[in-house]
Formats: structure tokens, sequence, C-alpha cells
């Protein structure tokens, strides 16, 4: 189960934002007060945490969200590295038509 749950929690929570809500997402505090942390709106947050819980890596416990498991436990950086996509395009000449 714990593999399945890390695999779902990895392609779901795909930027650092997201890993920062996720990881906020302790009971502690409202959506309101993560949307604001992480540089979000309210509607967002309400959004992300209704996938979260669809997924079964959330659940609601006394009107807060609670994240499943910390990101730590799963050895999963809350940091997300860019992906390497190669070296940069540099744009097109323009010499056709002049």
């Amino acid at each position: 189960m714990l593999p399945d749950v890390r695999r779902t929690i990895e392609a779901t929570l795909t930027t650092t934002q997201l890993r920062r809500a996720y990881e906020m997402c302790d009971g502690t505090k409202t959506l309101t007060e993560i949307a604001k942390a992480v540089g979000t709106s309210q509607p967002s947050m309400s959004g992300w945490t209704k996938r979260w819980r669809d997924l079964g890596i959330a659940y609601d416990d006394g009107g807060r969200v609670k994240h499943l498991t910390s990101l730590s436990a799963l050895g999963l950086a809350l940091e997300v590295q860019p992906a390497d996509d190669g070296p940069a395009i540099r744009g097109r000449s323009r010499a056709r038509g002049a």
C-alpha cells in the first residue's frame, strides 16, 4: 500500500507549491491560512484538497484537511527540481522574406 501512496503523491504533487500546501495540511491550519502561506487563492486550495481527498492521500479531520502521511516519511523532497529538458533552443532566424 505504501508504495502506491508514494507513487500517487509523487505523481500528483508536481510543483513545490503543491508539495508545500500538502505538507501544511496537518490539521492545525485552515485552508485560508495555507493558501496565503503558499501564495494561492482559497478556492484553488479547496480544489487541490478535494482532489487529494478523492485520491485518498488526504482526509477531513474535524473540519480541517490532513495529509495521509508527510513527504519526509515517504522520502520525498519538499522542493521539486525542474526537469532537465536539455539545451534551450535559441530563437529562429528572421531572414525569411527579409
